[in-house]
């Protein structure tokens, strides 16, 4: 009959071995079968405690456009109509090939963020978010946030970038489209005031999951 043991409480901290015991009519002799590497004794009492991680510094750029940074065209015949937008108007490189340099150069992180224009905020919603799924497919270890170069009422323009999450996409068309001073057609000069801006700051605020901006 062969029967299991442990070995003994005093075998050396970071091994536990095993015995196999023999019953025949030879003496009882322990024979080593393994000793395996990496099981731990139970911690001492005076252990210490894990200590906390440590912050990284990550090397990122939180302003970078793409093919979606528009230009737009006005139809001379039509100017009551919302201009055309122009894709790679300001921009001609793609929001992968965006992610794939940024890691090719040693970024840990990267926000695309395209400036916005009449109705941008569909367009961001309708096309941009797309490539932005799709960039975080193909370049995996980047952190590749969405945001957008917001037109800020009142001032000039900022860098937003939403958190990950379910709700970004959505988010972002809503903040652009109800706070961003050139998304609207015809233009709209309450846009373009600071007590848009403390408005848009607020609503903001208000999210469960906070942007920056």
């Amino acid at each position: 009959m062969l029967r299991a043991l442990a070995a003994p409480a005093q075998a050396r901290r970071g091994r536990k071995s095993i015995f196999i015991i023999r019953d025949n009519a030879m003496p009882r002799l322990p024979i080593l079968l393994a000793t395996l590497i990496g099981l731990s004794l139970p911690a001492s009492a005076s252990a210490e405690p894990p200590q906390a991680p440590q912050r990284q510094w990550l090397a990122g750029d939180h302003h970078v456009h793409s093919v979606y940074s528009a230009r737009y065209a006005v139809d001379p015949d039509h100017p009551d109509r919302a201009p055309t937008p122009i894709i790679g108007g300001d921009s001609s490189h793609s929001i992968l090939m965006n992610a794939q340099k940024a890691r090719q150069f040693g970024l840990d992180w990267m926000v695309a963020t395209d400036h916005g224009g009449p109705h941008h905020s569909a367009l961001n919603h309708a096309r941009a978010w797309p490539d932005v799924v799709a960039a975080r497919r193909a370049v995996p270890d980047l952190t590749l946030f969405y945001g957008m170069e917001f037109d800020v009422p009142g001032g000039e323009h900022a860098s937003l970038i939403m958190p990950y999450g379910p709700a970004e996409r959505d988010q972002l068309r809503d903040i652009e489209s109800r706070f961003a001073e050139r998304d609207a057609f015809p233009a709209d000069p309450a846009r373009d005031r600071k007590p848009r801006m403390i408005e848009a700051l607020r609503y903001m605020n208000g999210l469960a999951e906070k942007p920056v901006l």
